[in-house]
């Protein structure tokens, strides 16, 4: 009976670990505004550590109603789908304000 409620206890601390995370996704989603908010050529930066503990940094820039990532995709995302797909799962954002030359 101790290895069920071992075993139960575990499920439990799981399914609540996953609530808080989907949780802190919506906030962030909900956070970084709608498409309307960012002029065209905005830039967003944002780093990103999946489950194997790689982090990666990504870009993406604001062409007309279209948003344009670095990497492999090339193919433009709409402000929804680039929550959806990159930004709620972000551990930083950052939008560009400056942009200094270095040649």
């Amino acid at each position: 009976m101790t290895d069920r409620l071992i075993q139960a206890q575990a499920a439990v601390d799981r399914a609540i670990l996953v609530a808080a995370k989907e949780q802190r996704r919506a906030e962030q989603a909900a956070a970084l505004g709608t498409d309307e908010e960012y002029e065209n050529g905005a830039i967003v930066a944002w780093e990103r550590t999946f489950d194997n503990g790689i982090t990666y940094n990504y870009v993406a820039r604001k062409t007309g109603l279209v948003w344009y990532l670095s990497g492999r995709d090339v193919n433009p995302l709409s402000w929804g789908t680039l929550v959806e797909r990159h930004l709620q799962y972000a551990d930083a954002v950052w939008l560009v304000t400056e942009m200094v030359g270095l040649a």
